[in-house]
């Protein structure tokens, strides 16, 4: 007779491994099949090594459930997981629907921590009573009875949740709703804001309902709003238990609330890990902009706040005077041959390295070090880096996601990583500042890997930031090709006679880079979407067909396509600024593979830590 098999609906929670609970920890570990979205197995890994695990995509919910029923049919243990709680706009009904009504396998369904419950203790305490949840997707529901029971929830006064914000395909609904909300309450509610919660790139902001009107979001925000009765202390909103004794006139001290609103929010974006516009999506993570970590140390993870305001014309940015890295210490500079070691791969599953890159040649490091026989995790900056990233480093884990220092501590300890590998972007100054931080707290070695400098050529004209390449650009040329990045554009189209100026930009084909462009201005026609490095004669056939007549870049080395630039705008005879690199003071830097893989196995060594034979 054939045995029975199980089911498990599995809630992981909202990406914080703290945060998985128990039973889901104990069903992960009784299962022979894992299925799911592969998002879902990044927070989960070591409790799914070695099981057979089946990688479904996002819009193949229907298929996953499917697969579940097939292998508890079949007498096996399969675990069938989800983010936050599985019953929740989850897999759990899905599963149900799809189920006979009498089946043989036993099926267990798991609660988690659901997006409402994440985001409300980040925000406080705002459900502390009644409250609803409403998703804002109208995939599965239609967008009319969407704003029919918001327009009941606003007369309700209750709190309420809003999940799946803001879409590529619906950007207007949210503020559909918002406005449907105002004709009920306030305008100066409290409202709480939280982006990826418990997860990287987490970000939490405070304002009014007003307010919200005037922000953008996207499919990793929720959004609560409060009622009548929400206050603020602090930095936290609540809701109280019990309204027993409130009259009209002690609900709200609401004089110049909206104005405090606006303060709060300004002295908190003083604090954002980071201020990029982001392309609204309907799916879950879509890659982001590419490239190196680059976060402001000492930022708390559950402190992180955000501005998202619509940009207005020629509005001004700072730019920024970061803090760089310095060290009491002089650096230790190796520079050696690339590695012909021909030790053999470790099986044990001994403590990990912690490699930061994002870079192509950051990832051929790491596939370096991974040949080695050496235990990686590593992080890049964004979605589009842990893309590009996996595809470089199968079988290595990767993670992505701008942190704060708290939050970077927390996952360093949690892992056991016996050594950071700072590989990140030469001009990547705050995150090694954050690494190198964390390595003398946490007594962590830690290595630098920082590829080698460019001798400049003689036409080359030195910048020594980006606000005084912009100056020199705006000066000798009208048609500007700018080859520094995305995140530096604002330090171009901000300069005075900048406006008068056509710009040009070449970025990483990415929703949310192609959207940080257009804000600032710049016309589709102007934008080059594309993975580089890229050759001599690409440079040439572009710019000339643009008709450029000055170039803009870093000093990124040959891994970042310098010489075939500098090639380029040589034989085009035009000018050609680079902005220098910031100099940054390391505890100990390399610059090839095989004086890194020497120097981390020394430090090991010396650690009593288990090596590669």
């Amino acid at each position: 007779m054939e045995s029975k098999g199980k089911l498990n609906l599995v809630s992981v929670g909202p990406g914080f491994a703290d945060l998985v609970p128990p039973l889901a920890e104990t069903a992960l570990r009784e299962s022979a099949v894992v299925i799911g979205y592969k998002l879902y197995f990044t927070w989960i890994q070591p409790l799914i090594e070695g099981k057979e695990v089946h990688s479904f995509s996002l819009t193949e919910e229907r298929e996953r459930a499917q697969k579940a029923i097939a292998c508890a049919r079949a007498g096996r243990t399969v675990s069938l997981v989800s983010s936050g709680d599985i019953g929740i706009y989850g897999m759990a009904p899905l599963v149900l629907e799809e189920m006979r009504e009498e089946e043989e396998f036993q099926l267990q369904i798991i609660p988690g921590v659901s997006a409402a419950n994440s985001s409300a203790a980040l925000l406080g305490s705002p459900l502390g009573h009644d409250f609803a949840t409403l998703s804002l997707s109208d995939l599965l529901c239609p967008w009319e009875w969407i704003e029919n029971r918001a327009r009941h929830l606003a007369k309700a006064d209750l709190v309420t949740a809003l999940y799946n914000v803001q879409s590529q395909s619906r950007p207007d609904g949210i503020y559909r709703i918002l406005r449907i909300l105002l004709e009920e309450k306030s305008a100066n509610t409290w409202c709480g804001v939280v982006r990826n919660a418990f997860r990287p790139d987490q970000t939490v902001y405070l304002c009014s309902l007003a307010e919200l009107q005037e922000r953008q979001f996207d499919m990793l925000t929720t959004i609560i709003v409060g009622n009548r009765f929400t206050r603020k202390k602090g930095r936290f909103i609540y809701t109280p238990r019990g309204y027993h004794g409130w009259t009209l006139a002690n609900e709200r001290e609401r004089a110049g609330a909206s104005e405090s609103a606006r303060n709060d929010e300004a002295a908190a974006t003083n604090e954002t890990t980071h201020n990029r516009q982001l392309l609204v999506n309907e799916r879950e993570p879509s890659p982001a902009a590419a490239g190196s970590e680059n976060c402001r140390s000492g930022t708390p993870e559950t402190a992180n706040t955000f501005n998202r305001q619509r940009p207005t014309a020629n509005r001004q940015r700072p730019t920024a005077n970061r803090q760089r890295p310095t060290a009491n210490r002089q650096p230790l500079t190796v520079n050696r041959q690339l590695p012909t070691a021909n030790r053999q791969p470790l099986t044990a599953n001994q403590q990990p390295i912690w490699a930061f890159s994002g870079t192509g040649d950051g990832n051929a490091l790491a596939a370096e070090l991974s040949r080695l026989g050496y235990r990686l995790i590593v992080s890049t900056a964004s979605d589009y880096g842990a893309e590009l990233a996996s595809m470089a480093l199968p079988g290595v884990e990767v993670r992505s996601g701008r942190q704060g220092v708290a939050a970077r501590r927390s996952q360093l300890q949690q892992s056991g990583a016996v050594a950071i590998i700072d590989a990140t972007h030469p001009f990547a100054t705050e995150i090694s500042s954050q690494l190198t931080q964390l390595s003398a707290e946490l007594n962590v070695p830690y290595i630098r890997y920082e590829r080698p400098a460019t001798v400049l050529p003689s036409f080359a004209q030195p910048a020594p930031d980006m606000p005084a390449a912009a100056r020199m650009a705006i000066e000798l040329g009208r048609r500007i090709f700018v080859a520094t990045g995305i995140k530096d554009l604002d330090a171009f189209v901000t300069q005075s006679k900048a406006e008068h100026r056509e710009w040009f930009l070449r970025i990483t084909p990415d929703s949310g880079s192609l959207e940080l462009a257009l804000k600032a201005g710049i016309p589709r026609s102007h934008i080059c979407a594309m993975q580089g490095p890229f050759s001599t004669d690409f440079n040439l056939a572009l710019w000339s067909a643009w008709g450029v007549d000055c170039v803009v870049t870093k000093d990124s080395g040959e891994a970042g396509g310098f010489h075939a630039k500098a090639e380029a705008a040589d034989k085009l005879g035009i000018p050609f600024i680079v902005v220098r690199r910031p100099q940054c003071s390391y505890p100990v830097v390399v610059s090839d593979f095989k004086a890194l893989a020497d120097l981390l196995e020394h430090s090991l060594s010396q650690r009593g830590v288990l090596q590669p034979d």
